[in-house]
Order: structure tokens, then C-alpha cells, then sequence
């Protein structure tokens, strides 16, 4: 099930693999594959619809690792970055933020993860 996390706690690396043992953590991991694969960014684009004022705030991970070229990965990570700025707009209020991590974020950075969805319910009240 791969290598412990040296930086997350015993308790969250415990969930991790338990997860990973799952039946349903592969069938949603396979459904989300396939759906990726029949879906093409036109496709994805065309399907976009402004949000209004809806309360928005979207996570980028600052430590992506993505290519083993750095000026291909600093223009994939540019990329992602004007991708997640696409999503924000989509909202009046909506705002992109970078968070100090890699890809996963709720689990190695969850209290941004929780302040993000604090303000937001704060923002919607």
C-alpha cells in the first residue's frame, strides 16, 4: 500500500492505508479514471457556468512536482495555477490561495483546509 508518510501522524497514515484497502476507494478511484478519460477540456469548458456571488475560495498546492524538466514543470505549475485563477473567477467572490504543500492538501495541510471552508460558510451566512 506504499511507504508511511514521515510527515503526517500515525493516526492519519492508519486512515490512509485503511482507505487504501477498500473496495470502494478503488471503484470511486476507477470511476473518477474513466470519467477523466471520456471528458476533453472543450468539453469541460463548454460546461462551465458563471457561479455568481457565490462564496469561493479555491487551493493550490505551492509544491507541485510535476516533470522531471524544471521549465517544463514550472510551466505546467503555471498552468495549474491560471486553471485554479479560471475556477475562482467563475465567482464575484472567489478567490485562489496557495498553500505551502503538495498535491494533497487536506492532508498535509488540513487547517487550511478548514479555515478555507470556515470563511466560506462565514462568507455565506
Amino acid at each position: 500500500m506504499g511507504e508511511l508518510d514521515p510527515t503526517l501522524t500515525p493516526t492519519l497514515n492508519a486512515a490512509l492505508q485503511a482507505q487504501k484497502i477498500s473496495p470502494a476507494y478503488w471503484r470511486a478511484t476507477h470511476s473518477e479514471l474513466k470519467a477523466f478519460s471520456r471528458q476533453s477540456s472543450e468539453q469541460v469548458a463548454a460546461a462551465r457556468r458563471p457561479l455568481g456571488d457565490i462564496p469561493l475560495i479555491v487551493l493550490t498546492a505551492g509544491q507541485l512536482a510535476v516533470s522531471a524538466s524544471e521549465q517544463a514543470s514550472d510551466a505546467q505549475k503555471d498552468a495549474w495555477r491560471q486553471m485554479h485563477d479560471d475556477i475562482a473567477a467563475l465567482s464575484s467572490r472567489g478567490v485562489r490561495r496557495t498553500i505551502d504543500c503538495g498535491h494533497n492538501i487536506q492532508a498535509e495541510q488540513p487547517r487550511a483546509v478548514t479555515e478555507a471552508i470556515e470563511e466560506v460558510v462565514g462568507m455565506a451566512r
